[in-house]
């Protein structure tokens, strides 16, 4: 079960990070999700290929120490 969740998880991150490789867009939010607090900050460009990269890295490092 757990394998199943931390590969579910490992692919998440991998998705996301592809999405904002290919629209070169990322939003962060930062804090609670609470509506009335407009604390999301939106990275463009080179700087959201670099958060795609890492966040691919990091996907591929959870499935190969937890999955595999």
């Amino acid at each position: 079960m757990e394998k199943i969740l931390f590969g579910l998880f490992g692919l998440l991150l991998i998705g996301l990070s592809t999405r904002a490789i290919v629209r070169r867009q990322a939003e962060i939010e930062i804090g609670d999700s609470d509506s009335s607090d407009p604390d999301s900050v939106t990275v463009r460009g080179w700087a959201a290929i670099v958060l795609g990269v890492l966040g691919i890295v990091a996907g591929l490092g959870i499935i190969a120490k937890f999955v595999l």
